[in-house]
């Protein structure tokens, strides 16, 4: 299971809610202490039904631990 969190403007949330998304506030400790107060109401958390590894993308994400320069 996964969650995806994220800054959401009221536009892009509400056509993610068209398209039945169902979003949760974002915890506080996953908030950056940097960001503006007024915009902190606007992150949002989304469970994902699926596994962290089906959702995870990115450059080499497919050749696993050996191209993770921290993994070495």
């Amino acid at each position: 299971m996964a969650y995806v969190a994220g800054l959401l403007s009221a536009e892009e949330l509400t056509e993610l809610e068209s398209r039945g998304w169902e979003f949760e506030d974002c915890p506080v400790q996953l908030i950056p202490q940097d960001m503006p107060i007024e915009d902190r109401g606007r992150m949002k958390m989304v469970w994902v039904d699926a596994s962290m590894f089906d959702v995870m993308s990115g450059p080499d994400w497919e050749k696993g631990r050996q191209s993770c320069p921290r993994s070495r």
